[in-house]
């Protein structure tokens, strides 16, 4: 009877726990300041799943199409996630690539990013196109920028 108790209630729990929808953990690179001391932000998507890179505007980032790991792989649609971004280059900006699982590449370049802002990546009023949303951490939206989009 112990034992299926026991069981009983491990699997409540797990009900519980799976049942809990928040930011999705980061991994533990993610929970660490950057070595460069940049910001920690919030990304979030309402495009469909992808693959985001959110990286310094140097013009190495710029020139090049192959970015490394993404800074945030298979970000769901409506998902948010919290993360340090490394030191901006020289400009203090940064630039903003994305892959969606459909083949929809997106890019944005001179982003100014501040400490605990949130950044929303969602599609245009156009076909094709898309905007990022850039808000202050009390909730203001700082700046809208253009997004490039392409079907890959």
């Amino acid at each position: 009877m112990k034992k299926l108790l026991l069981i009983g209630i491990c699997l409540l729990l797990g009900l519980w726990l799976s049942s809990c929808k928040s930011e999705k953990p980061a991994s533990p690179e993610q929970n660490a300041p950057a070595a460069g001391g940049g910001p920690s932000v919030v990304f979030s998507s309402e495009i469909e799943e992808a693959d985001v890179w959110i990286l310094p505007e140097t013009k190495e980032n710029l020139k090049t199409t192959v970015w490394g790991t993404p800074s945030l792989k298979k970000i769901g649609t409506g998902e948010k996630r919290r993360f340090f971004l490394t030191a901006p280059g020289e400009s203090g900006l940064y630039i903003v690539r994305a892959i969606d699982k459909n083949g929809m590449y997106y890019a944005a370049n001179s982003l100014v990013l501040e400490e605990e802002c949130c950044l929303l990546l969602k599609k245009g009023s156009e076909p094709m196109s898309a905007v990022i949303e850039v808000t202050a951490k009390d909730g203001k939206t700082v700046k809208t920028y253009p997004v490039f989009a392409a079907r890959l």
